[in-house]
């Protein structure tokens, strides 16, 4: 199924497109001297190197997905987590009590559960890669689910997220239809 916020381009972002530069090549007599893509990355030109604060970022938002007593004062006042504006809980939540409310929200409509999830570094962010199961509360029916969120994780402390879910329409329809 193809993502919902594809829009209208959905059926031109679905499609394969092959490409050469072998017209290019031919009409400048260019060849390709630099090293290809992967091996340029691979040279850690792109992302900063990874120093201890990266790993305390990591380890501080693995401590907040196990969760515990502690993991709400993980999170700062000012903390922002922003989620699709077409979910039924969709919207931004603030702060501790705004993080509380938003995983009330989604409780009241389907049970989540987490299969595994993986945490990266990515960039700026700190990146939870989330294989979740939504369970609609009113047929039982499940949908599983591919999650990341891209959380802003600083000095031990929870700034807020983004949620990227694969698939928005077929949460919808779990929530609203069962």
């Amino acid at each position: 199924m193809t993502p919902g916020y594809f829009g209208f381009l959905a059926n031109i972002a679905t499609q394969s497109y092959p490409a050469s530069n072998l017209i290019t090549r031919r009409t400048l007599g260019w060849e390709p001297n630099q090293p290809g893509l992967l091996a340029d990355l691979d040279n850690g030109h792109y992302f900063p190197a990874v120093t201890a604060s990266v790993h305390d970022d990591v380890a501080t938002l693995e401590d907040f997905v196990r969760g515990g007593e502690g993991a709400l004062a993980m999170v700062d006042e000012n903390a922002v987590w922003r989620e699709a504006e077409s979910l039924p809980w969709g919207g931004e939540w603030r702060g501790p009590d705004g993080f509380a409310r938003l995983t009330r929200e989604i409780d009241v409509l389907a049970e989540l559960t987490a299969r595994g999830h993986e945490i990266v570094r990515a960039g700026d962010v700190v990146e939870l890669r989330l294989d979740a199961v939504f369970t609609s509360r009113q047929s039982g029916r499940q949908l599983p689910m591919t999650v990341v969120e891209h959380y802003r994780v600083h000095d031990g402390k929870i700034y807020g997220a983004d949620a990227f879910y694969n698939d928005t329409q077929a949460v919808n329809d779990l929530v609203k239809n069962g």
